[in-house]
């Protein structure tokens, strides 16, 4: 695939396992398995066409905003870390998701297990629950496998109730 890609935009332009850390403002993330800059339009499409020819998957990017990058293959359980712009580590790499909650804090699923941690690092929801619902910036639902609760972001109990019961606050999707 390398060879392929290199054709269609020239080596120069076609780096293979490259550190998307450099290329992030988050400074975060492993390796893409191969980062192409194409020129134009007529280079993104010729290099899309042969990712799907070649059943190769990608990801088309902008200029790295927001963005953060597996380490190891995302198709095929790749983790995550974050980091701050200037390289600290907020959170080292080995979490299977990170999603920002706009209040200094961050989602987190660790061995199938969910909690929150601040970007400080403090634990401010343990990795006890098997799923985690943000239902607004103000509360999350929590499960445990037996039981829902709903907790606002400092963890403390809003409500408890039976798995019936929870369903009543639960907005419709």
């Amino acid at each position: 695939m390398l060879e392929i890609l290199q054709k269609l935009v020239g080596a120069e332009r076609v780096w293979a396992e490259e550190p998307m850390k450099d290329h992030t403002t988050f400074r975060a993330g492993g390796c893409a398995r191969y980062l192409v800059e194409p020129e134009d339009a007529a280079q993104l499409s010729a290099v899309v066409n042969a990712c799907r020819e070649q059943d190769v998957p990608y990801y088309v990017v902008g200029n790295g905003s927001n963005l953060l990058v597996t380490k190891g293959d995302p198709y095929y359980g790749g983790t995550y870390g974050l980091y701050s712009q200037d390289g600290n580590v907020i959170f080292a790499d080995g979490y299977e998701s990170i999603t920002y909650l706009d209040n200094n804090s961050y989602k987190l699923r660790d061995n199938g297990r969910y909690g929150v941690m601040s970007t400080s690092g403090r634990t401010v929801i343990p990795f006890d629950y098997v799923d985690m619902r943000v239902h607004t910036t103000d509360f999350i639902e929590l499960y445990d496998g037996n039981r829902h609760k709903i907790v606002d972001l400092n963890n403390k109990t809003v409500v408890r109730e039976s798995i019936r019961q929870i369903e009543l606050f639960r907005p419709l999707y």
